[in-house]
């Protein structure tokens, strides 16, 4: 990791973080072993790139050296340099996409580019993802060639988690079917088992006997969830628990809240359609520090209760009510 600075006049405030990366020779298909059609793109193995470096422009007016994102940029660079080394060893990923965009810099005609995949998409795009991913939400899913699934991430990593408690839930705080779509094709079917039952009424222990996995199994997952922002812990919902809305939060049926859960239910009406309810009743039933069971007869049989709780506490909307017990020892009795 390096970082450079040079006086540039008008462009001093301009940084430039660089990262090398190395393709290991070990890991190179064999000649005969190559299927690139000698076209523009066809690269033989001595001519494949060995070395290369991700470099982060950074400007100092926008920015500061000491910013977390800017800070933990090393550590998106290692994410994604470590998937582009894959591809490069692979199929000459990285060497393809740089003789293609030199070649459109001298005015040549390109189609497309050479990929092995039609999901996958030009290496100027696959950056472009990356830097707007970290810039708006603070990670990125990306695909790199189409084969290989890579997230970035500006999270530090020396924030470890503890593991969560058996009396702990774990809740999606993203559309289950999207995270699904995000898991790469060899994912554990442990992880999308999790992630098909994981609700704010079930606790880690109790999904532990439902799927029959050991608690260190669910311990990791979850914590890797936590990590990458799709998921957090909160302690279950029971039928008694007392919920109220949570400080802050804005009922408007105008609110942005109430856009997001028009669509939600839009999207849920496809598959369940249960009763459709406005946000400003589900709101108000929601706001009076009633126990769930109350709630969901309020709510009515049809309405999709387990659902609609799910999608509060994941957007963070409804909070749990403490139960307080008071000991009076002058009013215990005496016997």
């Amino acid at each position: 990791q390096r970082v450079l600075w040079h006086d540039h006049d008008v462009h001093s405030h301009l940084h430039f973080v660089s990262f090398p990366c190395n393709v290991s020779e070990f890991s190179r298909p064999r000649v005969q072993q190559q299927q690139i059609s000698s076209d523009l793109f066809s690269v033989e193995p001595l001519e494949r790139v060995q070395r290369f470096n991700v470099i982060h422009i950074l400007d100092a007016r926008y920015t500061e050296r000491q910013e977390q994102q800017t800070i933990m940029l090393w550590q998106v660079s290692a994410h994604l340099s470590r998937a582009l080394v894959t591809e490069e060893a692979r199929a000459a990923y990285v060497s393809r996409e740089v003789r293609r965009l030199t070649a459109e810099k001298d005015g040549e005609k390109c189609l497309a580019p050479h990929l092995d995949s039609e999901a996958a998409y030009g290496l100027e795009q696959l950056l472009a993802d990356m830097f707007e991913g970290v810039h708006s939400n603070g990670c990125s899913t990306l695909r790199v060639n189409g084969s290989v699934l890579c997230q970035v991430c500006a999270f530090p990593k020396h924030e470890t988690l503890a593991p969560p408690a058996m009396g702990q839930a774990l809740v999606l705080t993203c559309p289950r079917d999207e995270l699904q779509q995000e898991l790469p094709l060899d994912s554990a079917d442990t992880v999308r088992l999790i992630l098909e039952v994981a609700m704010p009424t079930i606790s880690l222990g109790e999904l532990m006997v439902q799927l029959a996995l050991p608690l260190s199994t669910l311990q990791r997952i979850s914590q890797h969830l936590i990590y990458w922002r799709k998921a957090r812990l909160v302690d279950v919902y029971q039928q008694h628990t007392r919920v109220v809305l949570g400080a802050g939060v804005d009922s408007r049926p105008d609110a942005l809240a109430a856009q997001r859960f028009h669509e939600w239910q839009k999207r849920l009406s496809h598959k369940f359609k249960p009763v459709e309810l406005t946000f400003s009743e589900v709101i108000s039933a929601f706001s009076r520090g009633h126990p769930l069971q109350n709630i969901s007869e309020q709510l009515g049989a049809g309405a999709d209760f387990t659902r609609i709780l799910e999608w509060l506490v994941a957007e963070g909307l409804v909070v749990q009510l403490a139960t307080f017990v008071h000991f009076l020892p002058s009013r215990a009795d005496e016997t």
